[in-house]
Formats: C-alpha cells, structure tokens, sequence
C-alpha cells in the first residue's frame, strides 16, 4: 500500500528535528544544503515534465527527501540557538518588574514559591517594554507566604535576572540543564516581601480550556485515586504532568546520570497536544 504524502512527510520533518537537535550549531549549513537540493529537484523535476520522461526521477525523488530533511534540520536548530531582539536575555543580571503567564501549577510552600513564567513584559528604568521567552520565578521570604496563584493567571514579580547555576560537581544535580531541556535559561529570584502583584486576570486559549486542562485535571485525579502515596506517584506525577515537586534529589540525580533528565520535562501541555495527534492519526488510518 502506498504511504500517505502526509505520514512521510511526517517522518522527514522528524528525521530532520532530531539532526538539528543533535547537531545546532549547523542551522546555516543546513538551510543551504536545502535549498540547493531543492532548487535541484526542482530543476530535475521540471526538465522531466518538459521532456516526458522519467530519467531523473530517483535523483530528484532523492533530492527531494534530503531536502525537506535539512530544511527542518536548519529551521529547528536556528530557532534553538538564536536569541530573538526582545528576548528577555538581554537583560541579565539586574533587578526587573517582569510581567507574564504562570505556567503549569506554581509551588508553593510556607516560605518558598517557584513558578514557571511566560514572558510578556519588562520595566526598563521609566519605561514598559514588551518581552519574550520563559522564566523560572522563584520567591522566598523570612515571613509565611500568603499566596494563591493559578496556573494561566497574569502576574508581576519582581527580582533579579540570572542564568540558572550549573552543577559544580558530578554528584549535584545540573539544574541548568534540567531547566534548558524545558526551554528555560533564566531565572528571576527574589527575597523579602512586595516582589508580586497580582492582577486578578487568568489567559487561556481555547486549547487549553477545552482540551489541555480537562485532559490534565482528569489524569491528575486518576493518580490521586489510583496512587494515594509513595514514590511511584511522584514519579508518575512529574512523568505525566510535569510536576516535580514530589521527586527527591536522589530520584532526580539518578536521572541526570542516567541521561534521561529530559523525560521529566513533560509539561501537561503536550499531554493535550500527543492526545490531537493520536486522535487525528486515529481517523486517518480508520
């Protein structure tokens, strides 16, 4: 049976992911070698169409699939590596306002909070700057903190801008690593009280108010009635939700040492996302 044009284009964009994941630091080479095999396939393809033969149909079939590789390969490892004009690392190491969207569901504990924070905006001396790209928040005060935040709701917090610290020593968890691999590579700390306003204003999409958080809520529930305690929970937990707050150093340490700290970068968000395309592959192979 012959493949779908749709499933192998599929599987070429996932060929040419996984070597711009790989290999970053070759997105221009990439993009070059695609265009210049496709500008010949292109040629190849049409000499054909004119002359009514196929001569040159395994060469520009060929052309055609590395192409479409190294296109993918150049786009996935220039969007990794370049930092976009408004990124919010341009602005490290001082102290900022910085509004954004809590992430996922924000830790929070009698004198400790940690949230993840979709950028939005930056206070730069009198004036409000429009920002990107994704902190780690983390509060801490000498007082209980009296806080309940929610996963979607708009915030500011107020701290100082760092790159989140690498281990110093093989036995020490890399949290840099750990945070790079969920596409974070700054952290916004602050110590003491007034370093959070709260703006009473939650932003969803529709994906995920009809699809990501029923989806989330639903398998949340099914292991708090399935797996009532015990390490097998947390692990399940931070497996299948992204949260990692019942994981213990060990269990994170072992990971890390292993190479599969990735897996515990799943946030609830591709729980949605890998149901739509389970769904989708479902009904076209019906």
């Amino acid at each position: 049976m012959q493949a779908y044009p749709s499933v192998r284009l599929f599987f070429l964009s996932v060929a040419g992911i996984l070597l711009g994941k790989a290999f970053p630091a070759y997105a221009e080479i990439y993009l070059y070698i695609a265009v210049g095999l496709g500008g010949l396939s292109f040629a190849f393809a049409t000499f054909e169409l004119f002359r009514r033969r196929d001569d040159f149909q395994a060469v520009w079939s060929l052309g055609y699939i590395f192409s479409v590789i190294f296109a993918f390969a150049g786009m996935f490892s220039w969007q990794e590596t370049r930092i976009p004009q408004n990124s919010i690392l341009h602005y490290l190491n001082d102290e900022y306002w910085v509004k954004g969207k809590i992430l996922g569901k924000p830790k929070v504990s009698d004198k400790y909070a940690y949230w993840d924070m979709e950028v939005r905006q930056i206070i730069v001396g009198i004036d409000t700057l429009a920002a990107s790209g994704t902190l780690r928040v983390s509060q801490s005060s000498p007082n209980k903190l009296d806080l309940t935040l929610r996963e979607g709701e708009l915030v500011w917090a107020f701290g100082k801008l760092k790159l989140p610290e690498s281990a110093q020593n093989k036995d020490e968890i890399d949290f840099a690593k750990y945070l790079s691999s969920t596409g974070i590579y700054a952290e916004l700390k602050s110590y003491g009280d007034g370093n959070l306003e709260q703006l009473n204003e939650t932003e969803y999409s529709i994906f995920d108010t009809f699809l990501t958080k029923p989806i989330y809520d639903f398998i949340a529930q099914s292991i708090e009635y399935l797996i009532p305690t015990g390490d097998e929970k947390s692990f399940i937990q931070a497996l299948l939700l992204g949260d990692k707050s019942g994981l213990s150093d060990e269990v994170k340490l072992a990971f890390q040492r292993t190479g599969t700290f990735h897996v515990l970068a799943i946030s609830g968000l591709h729980i949605g996302l890998f149901v739509l395309i389970l769904s989708a592959l479902s009904q076209r192979f019906k």
